[in-house]
């Protein structure tokens, strides 16, 4: 009878430290995969960023000015020309 208790607890340590194993290298793994994401995570916020700054540039005021005389040959409208709309 002790024997077999004896079998059964060493089976038992050895699937313990068989699943302890594995734990670690799953903790390995995800870490890696953490440090991988985080690092995805940064290229994608700098292109973000980079973008952001680019549709500021595209929508600032003197360009969209420049863009709309030198490209599209607009003018600035006359007195004559312009509308005013009056809230309701």
């Amino acid at each position: 009878m002790m024997r077999l208790l004896a079998i059964l607890l060493g089976i038992f340590g050895v699937g313990l430290a068989g699943f302890y194993m594995w734990l670690q290298s799953r903790q390995v793994s995800d870490s890696y995969r953490i440090m991988q994401l985080q690092q995805e995570y940064a290229t994608w916020f700098e292109v973000k960023r980079r973008v952001e700054l680019e549709w500021g540039r595209l929508q600032a005021p003197d360009r969209l000015q420049a863009v709309a005389r030198g490209r599209f040959q607009l003018r600035e409208a006359r007195e004559s020309e312009r509308w005013f709309l009056e809230e309701p």
